[in-house]
């Protein structure tokens, strides 16, 4: 894959969208000569000529496009703190510092007959891109969404044109709809039934607890995973050393870190150290 070169530069606000449960669509417009970002990847974003928030947060890029001489990138934000209060609210017109594209995304190259992409609450946000750039790589690929929140009103942005003829399924914690559970529980299922195996391929995103769990039903099925990790990042591009994964060396033995950003975020599920992440994170 190649990875494209990142740039800083001032965005501009062209479209703010609530989407409920705290959550917000926002589109950023930045020159067309930044270079469009591979599914996957992710842009640091941060006030442009304000002093606070002062460091920069992470997000997934759920669509990017051109529109003449600009690139419109679109993000699903959920309101957690400081940060992602200041960046939902901005409206049209606002400026906001973009850097990226940056990391490593998806590893699209192999030609599964189904792809299964489960999502955990805002780890819904990357899967638009994906589900475009897998549907011109083949068009027979059956696509799946299994996605999971803690109540049915946490099931937001699937509006997306892109989910048109994807086979959806939910999971909520309270039962609100469909399975009651988590949704890595409907992933077993599949595993199970045989509705999902080796000769597909699985895709997650959402908090690390629930990757550890994917990993935990794919990987004895031999089932090829990816997942995009969840970590706190500073800058974004390897300087700071903070969002440090455990993952296997070169021998097949764990012992080495590997940085989120530019490592990352995607990994292969079987290069992480799901023990020393789960003793973290819980």
């Amino acid at each position: 894959m190649q990875i494209a070169e990142k740039a800083s530069v001032a965005g501009r606000v062209v479209k703010y969208q609530g989407v409920g449960a705290a959550v917000h669509r926002l589109t950023l417009e930045v020159p067309a000569s930044i270079a469009a970002p591979d599914p996957g990847q992710f842009y640091m974003l941060r006030p442009f000529d304000e002093p606070l928030p002062f460091l920069p947060r992470a997000f997934s890029v759920s669509r990017s496009r051109l529109a003449d001489t600009t690139l419109h990138l679109d993000f699903l934000i959920k309101v957690y703190g400081s940060g992602t209060e200041w960046l939902c609210d901005r409206r049209e017109g606002d400026r906001v510092r973009v850097t990226g594209p940056l990391g490593h995304g998806w590893t699209l190259d192999s030609t599964p007959r189904r792809v299964f992409l489960v999502a955990g609450g805002i780890g819904l946000a990357p899967f638009p891109a994906t589900i475009d750039a897998l549907r011109e790589r083949s068009s027979t690929v059956e696509l799946h969404l299994l996605y999971g929140a803690r109540r049915a009103d946490e099931l937001v942005g699937l509006d997306d044109s892109s989910y048109e003829g994807v086979t959806l399924e939910f999971a909520t914690e309270d039962g609100s709809r469909d399975h009651r559970g988590y949704v890595t529980d409907v992933l077993a299922e599949r595993i199970a039934s045989g509705a999902c195996g080796p000769d597909d391929l699985v895709l997650a995103c959402g908090p690390n607890a629930m990757l550890g769990a994917v990993a935990k039903h794919t990987l004895p099925a031999n089932i090829p995973t990816q997942v995009a990790m969840e970590e706190a990042m500073a800058c974004g591009f390897g300087v700071c050393n903070g969002c440090a994964v455990r993952v296997l060396d070169s021998a097949g033995e764990f012992g080495i870190y590997e940085r989120v950003c530019i490592d990352g975020p995607v990994f292969d599920a079987m290069r992480v150290d799901w023990p020393a992440l789960a003793a973290i994170h819980g």
